[in-house]
């Protein structure tokens, strides 16, 4: 897909130094499959940056707060998770339309159209857990509740601070593994995404763009 989009927008930007612009109507297909594209993977990127930072210590800083800077990196995992999944559903959306409109109902129907099942089945587990809590409270379980309890009272008795560092660490290493696993099966999901969509979107060495 980034070979395809080099090779399109070389002229685009060679033309544009040279003084010359192009109608901006004219790039609205190859604008809806890449953009489309670059979104899903920003939003994988921020998911593998969330296990990464839960993983490793947490900042020095004394305006954070250990215990509220862990619940906030799960929350955005979990909301990244959510907007992976409407990305998908939209993206997907997008490209039956085009190819339907081109068309190319057969290789959409064959291709395409299972997808929606397939990110709902495999996606359902955790959106729902985000979804449960999102309306009335931000997400939280056991470990991080034991964590913000003794975040709480080791900021006013540092007696509590070994205990208060033994459920950081419990909540750190379970949500990290958790991440880890999570984000092993949505890279797997991806590439089954990705794989069915490029039997509808490549026409052999570059991408069909009605």
């Amino acid at each position: 897909m980034a070979k395809w989009a080099s090779a399109y927008m070389k002229p685009i930007i060679d033309n544009k130094l040279g003084g010359t612009l192009s109608e901006p109507s004219k790039h609205v297909p190859f604008n809806t499959i890449f953009s489309g594209y670059t979104e899903i993977s920003n939003t994988f990127d921020a998911l593998k940056l969330s296990g990464t930072l839960i993983s490793v210590a947490p900042p020095r800083s004394k305006k954070i707060n250990n215990d509220e800077y862990i619940k906030y990196l799960i929350n955005m995992y979990l909301q990244d998770m959510y907007i992976l999944k409407e990305r998908l559903n939209a993206y997907a959306t997008k490209l039956k339309r085009m190819h339907i409109k081109a068309g190319r109902k057969a290789l959409v129907d064959e291709f395409i159209e299972p997808l929606f099942t397939d990110v709902k089945s495999s996606f359902d587990g955790i959106v729902n857990t985000r979804g449960m809590h999102v309306h009335s409270t931000r997400y939280s379980d056991d470990a991080l509740d034991d964590v913000t309890q003794m975040g709480l009272i080791s900021r006013y008795d540092s007696s509590f601070t070994p205990h208060f560092n033994y459920s950081y660490k419990k909540a750190q290493k379970l949500w990290a593994s958790r991440i880890s696993k999570n984000n092993e099966d949505t890279e797997k999901i991806l590439d089954h995404y990705f794989s069915e969509l490029m039997k509808v979107v490549k026409v052999k060495d570059s991408v069909f763009m009605p």
